[in-house]
């Protein structure tokens, strides 16, 4: 069981590519929300309306949509993805699969565009996860889910 938990270390300065700033906004203001252990599998998928019906969706309507339903505290952060790019590639396909984006730490790049930080296996497949920082402007897949905290988790976090 010990394998599917995720350590994250919340206490640590978020780290951003050197051109990024944070954004802090009215839906979220806190980076280190969230638990500092849980199990990867009591996360919780979660789509756009949009993205049920096949689609695909800008990432802005993403964050919209994540804003008016309340669930910034329970998405994943900078910090959980570096967590779980520690377990390496094969945790991550084996409870992932596909990128996982990480919509509680939105930063403004160079030009001042919106982003949110992703994971993600190259397109080699070689064996390397790396974080992207996705422009709200491109569209999220339809198999692309939101990663939500379970809520168990959130209300008993600091």
């Amino acid at each position: 069981m010990s394998d599917t938990i995720i350590r994250v270390r919340r206490d640590v300065p978020l780290v951003l590519p050197e051109s990024f700033e944070r954004q802090e906004t009215r839906y979220h203001r806190a980076h280190h929300v969230g638990p500092e252990a849980y199990n990867v599998r009591e996360l919780e998928q979660c789509f756009h309306p949009a993205q049920y019906e096949g689609g695909t969706i800008v990432g802005h309507a993403v964050y919209t949509y994540l804003a008016c339903h309340g669930l910034f505290s329970r998405c994943l952060s900078l910090h959980d993805l570096e967590a779980i790019q520690e377990k390496g590639v094969l945790f991550f396909r084996r409870h992932f699969g596909k990128p996982v984006l990480a919509w509680q730490t939105r930063a403004l790049d160079g030009g001042r565009y919106p982003r949110v930080p992703g994971l993600l296996e190259g397109r080699e497949k070689d064996g390397v996860l790396a974080i992207k920082w996705r422009h709200l402007n491109q569209y999220i897949g339809h198999n692309t889910p939101i990663w939500l905290l379970p809520a168990h988790c959130v209300k008993m976090a600091r």
